[in-house]
């Protein structure tokens, strides 16, 4: 009931907190966008032609393009990244590298989906399009332009994308990582360590034990919990401009577009790596399996500096209770076998005529 009540109350926030005039404008930009760029051939019934003169219809069709962008990529995307592979076999071939479990896999079965876990994925659905649109409103403010050229004044033009682009690439998205990192790092470890937290909030999201279906497992997730940790990521790129007066249009779109990606490959069952480990699928699986480590949303930075980071291991399995290694010695076979000591003394006694002193 939380989590229904927190996607409603997020999806009421976002009507509530919408420029309508401003959505209205890009809706009637996209739909024209669309009515101009494509052929009528893929038109024949003239519904993009009808969209021209319905508000409704444009703001409709603006929704479903969030949502195609959003919700309809994470379950293609992870196709696109190709995990790490195994080492070549004889014949040359390689396969792509699985996550291992951590134990057994009967001991950790896959959580079977029910009625109610595909309505917190529904609803973390549905939510999607209106964060897109906030966040893109953030970005209007820094310059995002859809009319303007060449790249909706996201880059500029020329020889310029290398000379200002890139740095500022590689200085503000390592920064924003970080930043968002350490807020979501202490915002995960209190859904564990708050008993209330972990019961109601994030409880749900740990019945997968191993992350294996991408997409899905991602927004199995409370919706409190989801919406807490997405607006986070707007709320700390609007923070620092806020704050310090600093931003950048490029660095947040890297930033927000790259986090929405690593979010679906860490539950994905194949490993997947970023350059120098800064992001390791298996770290995640680590999370899922032992719980009380690896806090970090994407690298684990912050669990090395605190003390919580746990690299991912393969349990050994343990021998049986009373059952010794019977190879190691002679001695521990004759007394792992009821009565054998015994037996070898009376047949020593039969083949001797008594017993040797």
């Amino acid at each position: 009931m939380l989590a229904w009540t927190s996607a409603l109350a997020t999806m009421s926030l976002q009507v509530l907190f919408t420029d309508w005039a401003q959505l209205e404008s890009d809706a009637a930009y996209i739909c024209q966008a669309a009515y101009d760029s494509l052929p009528s051939a893929l038109d024949p019934l003239g519904v993009l032609g009808a969209v021209q003169t319905d508000p409704n219809a444009q703001k409709l069709a603006l929704f479903a393009f969030l949502y195609i962008n959003s919700v309809g990529f994470s379950f293609i995307m992870p196709a696109l990244f190709r995990p790490e592979q195994t080492e070549a076999a004889a014949d040359g071939s390689k396969e792509d590298m699985v996550v291992p479990y951590r134990s057994s896999p009967e001991k950790m079965p896959q959580h079977a989906m029910t009625a109610v876990d595909w309505s917190y994925v529904a609803l973390n659905s549905m939510c999607m399009p209106g964060l897109f649109f906030h966040f893109i409103t953030i970005c209007r403010g820094w310059g995002l332009d859809f009319g303007a050229p060449p790249l909706f004044g996201i880059y500029p033009p020329g020889l310029r994308l290398l000379s200002e682009t890139v740095p500022e690439l590689l200085l503000y998205v390592p920064f924003y990582f970080v930043l968002y990192e350490f807020v979501y790092y202490w915002w995960h470890r209190a859904m564990h360590e708050v008993p209330a937290l972990y019961k109601w909030v994030h409880k749900h999201h740990h019945q997968q034990t191993y992350p294996d279906r991408a997409a899905l497992d991602t927004l199995n997730t409370g919706c409190l919990e989801s919406q807490v940790g997405l607006y986070a990521q707007l709320g700390m790129l609007w923070g620092v401009d806020k704050l310090t007066g600093v931003h950048s249009l490029p660095g947040a779109i890297w930033f927000f577009t790259i986090a929405g990606w690593l979010s679906v490959l860490e539950h994905d069952r194949f490993q997947r790596c970023m350059p120098f480990e800064l992001f390791r699928a298996d770290d995640h699986h680590m999370h899922h399996a032992f719980v009380k480590c690896n806090y970090s949303p994407y690298s684990v930075i912050w669990d090395k500096v605190f003390g919580t980071f746990k690299p991912f291991k393969v349990m050994k399995k343990k021998e049986p209770v009373g059952s010794p290694d019977l190879s190691a010695s002679p001695e521990l076979v004759l007394q792992a076998v009821p009565g054998a000591v015994e037996t070898m003394t009376a047949t020593m006694t039969n083949s001797t005529g008594g017993t040797t002193r």
